[in-house]
């Protein structure tokens, strides 16, 4: 009996392991991915990982790039050119080019989502024309994908762009009632620049937001934590440290459309315009009301050229119905890109500011 179970143990022993373990000289670490469509299938631009390089928050890198009609096939030539194969498991960063995010996403989607290695915290970026050409105008391989990486994350804590990983991206793409929004990048004369959202219908790149107006989308998804608030006043500005933000909505049938009122809270602190770092009571209703007109202006601006200009629903109204109320939704869910045009969206900012920056006063 027990010689029995001993061989079993043995026989599950040699059994067991890893069936796909490759040394990691067999491997390319790949650290981040351009992607764009091309005439006969994708090409792509891969930032491999040089581990035997430079520190561990700093690897060095170099480019690596690849072809193929489908995008497994473009990823799995790069053996064929360095004797490696590709290994996605640290990759951090997918950016993909205008024109293909406007063809469609969804091959890159449930190729990264049925891919063993790649984590379903991989950031995901829109560029401003050519992934490929985006990536390449960096000042090197390493900088492409790590500082752009890094550049993504702190874009969506402080509100310039949505945080949006690929887990959460594909949640949206799946759901009723919302359609997906991912941060853009953009060149300009200091580099490259993550700011702003990218709008999609479906899998489809439709449009694109300002910062300004992207901040007050992520305020209203729930989505914005923190950040500043700058508002024109005059011929200078004043500007605000974003400690708190939530957002609640209520939604009811009005006719042949819904009523939606979102009900923004807003935690403040000054940090650019009071002459000293005491605020009096009637300098700080002030500034609130002003902060309060800033965000209430922006929203109204936003509605227009989603419900109007876009005609999508990035804010997410149909999905909160759909959760909501299911009676609503079944009325209104079917023809909802044509429901949310003339529904009636309003938000009303309830605005508290703390004090000025250290004071707290």
């Amino acid at each position: 009996m027990k010689r029995g179970a001993g061989m079993a143990l043995a026989l599950c022993l040699l059994l067991c392991g890893c069936k796909d373990y490759r040394e990691l000289d067999q491997r390319d670490i790949v650290s981040g991915v351009a992607v764009d469509r091309v005439k006969d299938g994708y090409a792509l631009l891969l930032s491999i990982a040089d581990v035997t390089a430079g520190s561990d928050d700093n690897p060095g890198a170099r480019w690596l790039p690849l072809q193929g009609a489908s995008l497994a096939e473009a990823v799995g030539s790069g053996a064929g050119s360095t004797g490696r194969q590709a290994y996605l498991g640290h990759m951090q960063l997918a950016v993909v080019g205008d024109e293909t995010a406007r063809g469609g996403l969804d091959d890159l989607l449930w190729y990264l989502q049925r891919s063993a290695d790649v984590h379903m915290t991989l950031a995901l970026a829109v560029a401003e024309g050519d992934a490929v050409a985006l990536f390449q105008k960096q000042e090197d391989a390493q900088a492409a994908a790590f500082d752009l990486s890094r550049a993504a994350v702190h874009a969506g804590k402080a509100g310039l762009a949505p945080d949006m990983p690929l887990y959460r991206f594909l949640s949206d793409r799946q759901e009723e009632g919302i359609e997906g929004i991912l941060p853009r990048i953009s060149t300009a004369e200091g580099g490259v620049h993550i700011e702003g959202a990218a709008l999609f219908r479906g899998d489809k790149l439709c449009g694109r937001l300002d910062p300004k107006l992207t901040q007050v989308l992520l305020m209203a998804r729930g989505l914005l934590h923190e950040g500043v608030l700058t508002v024109n006043q005059g011929e200078g500005s004043v500007a605000f440290d974003i400690r708190g933000c939530t957002a609640r909505l209520r939604t009811q049938e009005s006719g042949d459309g819904v009523l939606a009122k979102y009900e923004i809270k807003l935690s403040l602190e000054l940090c650019q315009g009071a002459q000293s770092d005491s605020l009096s009571a009637e300098i700080k209703e002030q500034y609130e009301k002003l902060a309060q007109s800033e965000v209430e202006r922006r929203f109204v601006e936003l509605c227009t050229l989603l419900q109007k200009t876009y005609g999508v629903d990035s804010l997410g109204v149909g999905r909160h119905i759909h959760r909501h109320d299911a009676g609503l939704w079944a009325r209104m869910g079917e023809d909802w890109e044509k429901n949310f045009a003339a529904s009636q969206i309003t938000a009303e900012a309830d605005v508290v500011l703390h004090g000025s920056g250290r004071s707290l006063k």
